[in-house]
């Protein structure tokens, strides 16, 4: 659950909790909390908006505020990161950039972190899916994940965007915290 508008400490920040319902009311004592990872539950959000169907069910679905924002109508991006360090010292650097409901062609990735940009190369579509890995593992290299430094990612922060091949225009595009593990 994410904690919004209390002004405490808590606020903005996802916390793991447990309701108990009193007698036979609708009133319910929260008989536990636990912080939560915020970059991870972030992350599951995002996913979740990416993998959910039926995008006009979010409560700004009768607001034509958003007509121009097309990345629903069009495609769909979900992009994450994650950043390993040992000793201070940052030994890892992994981006998955992921679009669907794509129209069949090809499309590449430019990820960007700090001053420093990565391209892809060009890839097409799985039925209307797209999947594009960037990092520094040698062995996910091997298998197909474009090559990345050690310390590309910069300030824990990645900028994600999916190009067509044909005609380089910029189609999708999402900024995202990464997560960092020890």
């Amino acid at each position: 659950m994410l904690i919004e508008g209390t002004g405490g400490n808590g606020d903005g920040r996802f916390y793991d909790i447990v309701l108990e319902r009193r007698g036979k009311s609708f009133n319910y004592e929260m008989i536990f909390a636990e912080r939560e990872d915020g970059d991870m539950c972030a992350e599951m959000a995002n996913y979740a908006r990416f993998i959910d169907d039926d995008p006009e069910d979010e409560d700004d679905s009768d607001d034509d505020s958003n007509d121009d924002d097309d990345s629903y109508d069009v495609a769909n991006l979900f992009a994450s990161c994650e950043v390993r360090d040992q000793s201070g010292d940052q030994v890892r650097s992994k981006i998955k950039v992921k679009a669907k409901d794509l129209t069949s062609g090809s499309y590449y990735a430019i990820v960007t972190s700090g001053d420093v940009s990565v391209q892809s190369e060009a890839y097409s579509t799985d039925e209307d899916e797209l999947e594009i890995e960037f990092d520094n593992d040698a062995d996910d290299v091997l298998e197909g994940a474009e090559a990345i430094e050690a310390n590309f990612i910069q300030d824990g922060s990645v900028l994600a965007e999916v190009f067509a091949a044909d005609t380089d225009e910029l189609l999708l595009s999402e900024t995202v915290s990464c997560r960092v593990k020890n």
